[in-house]
């Protein structure tokens, strides 16, 4: 298994953004069979929603960072770990977390991956129980930068 990340979102998807959603994923992929989907060979999958329900209470405390605490999550994951799914994955993270405005939560803190002060100091980077949450102009930057790389 590759990493992962989730795209926090203000409010619970409707259908019809679900929909917008998956027809994305059909245009940016080789090959889509129901939430597996690959990307130049690479294997990948998506979901929607929490995982469980009290995980969405993990972020309540974000409501005084960011304006809201996440209602609803689009999760993606990498089924293999080569160096060029850590990138795609990254391109996922770019294109949803701005199509949707969501924050990206990376699972550690960026600081483990960088020391750019421009980066870490940006308004769009969020810590929050341990780990840098990404807005979305900031995941387009970190996507593109020298020491971009995601959480396993």
């Amino acid at each position: 298994m590759g990493p992962a990340t989730r795209i926090l979102l203000k409010e619970i998807l409707s259908d019809a953004e679900k929909s917008d959603v998956i027809v994305r994923i059909q245009e940016l992929s080789d090959v889509v069979r129901s939430n597996d989907f690959w990307i130049k060979g690479s294997p990948f999958a998506y979901s929607f929603g929490w995982e469980y329900e009290q995980e969405k209470e993990e972020y309540v405390g974000l409501d005084s960072l960011i304006g809201w605490a996440p209602k609803y999550q689009l999760v993606f994951s990498a089924m293999s770990n080569q160096k060029e799914d850590y990138f795609y994955l990254g391109d996922l993270c770019v294109e949803f977390s701005k199509r949707l405005n969501g924050f990206v939560d990376l699972g550690l803190p960026l600081a483990d991956f960088t020391s750019d002060e421009f980066i870490l100091n940006d308004p769009e980077h969020v810590l929050y129980d341990g780990a840098s949450l990404l807005g979305p102009s900031l995941v387009k930057l970190w996507r593109d930068h020298k020491d971009f790389w995601l959480v396993k």
